[in-house]
């Protein structure tokens, strides 16, 4: 590869006409030469708002790029031993390693090296150290739990969608769940689990918990939940009764689960003397709607509602978020539950009052 003429232009110029390059576009740029990787480096503005996916779910591993009309470009790292000798490749310098780069395509290159591990590792670290880029949204299965540790900084939402999760004769160990939990440093945690699984740990460096198949969580994993997560979403069925749910409002309202702010969850037929039984006296009546955002949720409930009130004065509401699933809120106080919330999020109307 040899270096564009255009890369004599007065730099002034250049930072200009990066701006009309996808972040992908220039990381193969980039790869040309050493001064085609300095020049970029130099004139790339890394406050720029960019996509950039790592999946670790399956060979081969991969990079994978969005642009502004969400069209899609990849760069993925296979085994040098699937390199065939029919194939045409330039030598590229990644991270001080010389490695074959194949063309398939101007949305697909592929670089192949001994150990994927590696190799990706070097590609993720390159990236950063050129780009100042981080993996926006990773996903992970075994074997390749291990990318979880390549993020230089939180990542927006991660992935764990285990293809044997659905077999029970081979369910997720617990040791897997705890490197996931220390590993996993983003926002949002989708994780696909059997019901067999179980676990005691905690929930670390997390701000939202979602997972689609929740049969294996017990209380006692809800209750550390809420000490470091702030929104825990649960879709389809639960084991979880009204009366686990009465108790876990309780040990909220005990001034436990400090980082706890809302609670999506299948229940069948609440109703608030269920919900809030032991807990009657500490019931008040707002007199203006409440507005609440969440985890993929904005919504509201006129006013008139009841809900409950902690000793801090914070406050706790549980209501119908759509036919047969409930949404507990918390507030830090009252006047915070009767703020209107500008967002993007999509409303998802009035909550009828349990």
């Amino acid at each position: 590869m040899t270096p564009f003429l255009l890369l004599n232009l007065p730099h002034v110029v250049l930072r200009e006409l990066w701006n009309h390059f996808t972040l992908y576009e220039l990381i193969i740029l980039s790869f040309c030469s050493r001064k085609t990787r300095q020049l970029v480096k130099l004139n790339y503005n890394k406050s720029r708002q960019s996509y950039m996916g790592l999946n670790g779910e399956k060979e081969p591993l991969e990079l994978s790029f969005r642009n502004l009309v969400k069209e899609y470009s990849f760069l993925s790292v296979r085994k040098s031993t699937d390199l065939k000798k029919n194939k045409k490749w330039e030598e590229v310098s990644i991270g001080g390693k010389t490695v074959p780069l194949v063309f398939h395509s101007s949305d697909e290159y592929e670089i192949y090296c001994e150990d994927q591990q590696v190799g990706i590792t070097m590609l993720v670290n390159y990236i950063f150290d050129v780009f100042g880029k981080t993996p926006n949204k990773v996903w992970a299965n075994p074997p390749f739990l291990w990318v979880l540790e390549l993020s230089k900084r939180k990542t927006d939402l991660t992935i764990i969608n285990k293809p044997r999760g659905a077999d029970e004769e081979e369910p997720m160990s617990e040791e897997e769940f705890k490197y996931v939990m220390k590993n996993s440093w983003n926002s949002n945690l989708y994780i696909s689990i059997p019901k067999s699984f179980l676990y005691s740990g905690p929930f670390e460096n997390l701000e939202s918990f979602v997972t689609s198949n929740p049969l294996w969580l017990s209380l006692e994993n809800l209750f550390t939940m809420g000490e470091t997560i702030s929104g825990i979403v649960l879709t389809k069925n639960t084991n979880f009764t009204i009366k686990d749910i009465n108790a876990f409002i309780k040990h909220w309202f005990n001034n436990n689960m400090r980082k706890f702010r809302s609670l999506f969850i299948k229940i069948e037929n609440p109703t608030a003397g269920e919900l809030y039984e032991g807990l009657e006296d500490h019931m008040i009546t707002v007199e203006q709607s409440i507005h609440f955002e969440g985890v993929d949720l904005s919504c509201y409930s006129p006013a008139g509602i009841s809900v409950l009130r902690r000793s801090d004065g914070m406050i706790a509401a549980t209501v119908e978020a759509r036919e047969g699933y409930s949404l507990m809120c918390v507030w830090k106080d009252i006047d915070s539950c009767c703020q209107k919330i500008e967002t993007n999020q999509p409303t998802h109307g009035r909550l009828r009052n349990i």
